[in-house]
């Protein structure tokens, strides 16, 4: 998979959550939901777990209260990188 890097810099292509990664790997939303479960204390349902990235046009997110995503595109800027 080619690098897609996101608006914060992290790299979706990398994440276990993103879209292709989840449909090719079904297993990967049990073990997200699992390992958010032990180290951060919350679950998502993994049947849930299944994230567009932010760089599609209305996407759907795990995290929907990411204030960058919002934050770069009223800049105008490809990601965080390029912000003063």
């Amino acid at each position: 998979m080619v690098p897609i890097l996101t608006r914060c810099g992290y790299r979706c292509d990398l994440c276990l959550a993103y879209q292709p990664n989840a449909v090719a790997t079904p297993s990967n939303q049990q073990t997200l939901s699992d390992g958010w479960s032990q180290y951060f204390g919350f679950r998502i349902p993994p049947a849930e777990i299944c994230c567009d990235g932010c760089l599609a046009e209305n996407p759907k997110l795990i995290d929907q209260g990411c204030p960058v995503r919002p934050c770069v595109i009223e800049k105008g800027i490809k990601n965080c990188s390029q912000c003063e």
